[in-house]
């Protein structure tokens, strides 16, 4: 292998390494507290690949644990099926995370191929999850206003006659005696 196989080999691999950019970070932030402004995140990058979002407290009780802490699957939040509202909180804050990433992996062959990793928690190892007063508001569905459209009719489109000429008097005037 030459020096240029190597270079684009190395290359090539760099492009397919996870990696979270401070864009995406900032836009996970903004998303997350315009969508849930009630709720307290926690939101890092680690090593640049991966986003680490805790659930720090909020106005729902989302864990059971005693000690406040609960890690949630990433890939869907099945084990919260039983808690309706819950799964529905987890679920929008994990399609939020994963806006823009893909999943190209396969187990069976020990392939791991994804934009970025993503873990989620409810509360942090050394600091649980609280419950906080204040309440979930409930957003009221945007009314469309309504486009009225003018009674008046509108005013007939007038066409420009045509330039008179000899010649087209001459064949109109033979045409209405034929």
């Amino acid at each position: 292998m030459n020096i240029m196989e190597k270079y684009i080999r190395n290359y090539i691999n760099f492009l397919n390494e996870a990696y979270v950019s401070k864009e995406k970070m900032k836009q996970v932030q903004t998303e997350l507290k315009a969508a849930f402004p009630e709720f307290k995140f926690s939101i890092r990058k680690e090593n640049y690949s991966c986003i680490d979002v805790d659930i720090l407290s909020g106005p729902i009780k989302l864990t059971d644990k005693e000690n406040g802490y609960e890690q949630v699957n990433h890939v869907s939040p099945d084990s919260f099926e039983d808690k309706p509202e819950v799964y529905e909180f987890l679920s929008k804050v994990l399609d939020i995370i994963n806006k823009g990433n893909y999943d190209k992996s396969d187990i069976m062959t020990d392939y791991f191929d994804v934009g970025f990793y993503v873990r989620l928690s409810i509360g942090r190892w050394d600091k649980p999850y609280e419950i906080s007063d204040k309440k979930i508001k409930k957003l009221k569905p945007v009314k469309e206003p309504k486009i009225e459209l003018p009674k008046e009719e509108p005013e007939p489109i007038i066409e420009p006659e045509e330039p008179k000429s000899r010649w087209t008097t001459y064949v109109k005037g033979y045409n209405e005696f034929r």
